[in-house]
């Protein structure tokens, strides 16, 4: 699924006691969400303004090779590995879906 390429930035609008955050594209040229002001504004605006970098990362991890202590469905119920290479894989899955 395509998204805004290029950088994220996380910039801080207004003069009030609880930030409240644009993320835009680095040349500015985009806006991409807006970040409520809240207890937690800072870091939901970071957490958005990683997600093309996330993104790759998943996308790398999903096709990496299982490790040695990979337990390949030895660990909890079923037959699912549940190591980083199927947690990269299902994080990639859910941000590409279409919804």
């Amino acid at each position: 699924m395509p998204h805004t390429k290029g950088d994220w930035i996380a910039e801080p609008i207004g003069n009030c006691d609880m930030p409240f955050y644009s993320i835009n594209t680095g040349d500015c040229t985009k806006d991409i969400a807006d970040v409520n002001a809240g207890p937690y504004a800072t870091t939901n605006a970071c957490l958005i303004a990683a997600a093309p970098t996330l993104l790759i990362a998943c996308k790398q991890g999903a096709m990496s090779s299982h490790h040695l202590s990979c337990s390949h469905g030895k660990k909890g119920s079923g037959n699912i590995c549940d190591c980083h290479v199927k947690q990269c894989a299902d994080a990639y899955f859910e941000a590409t879906k279409q919804i």
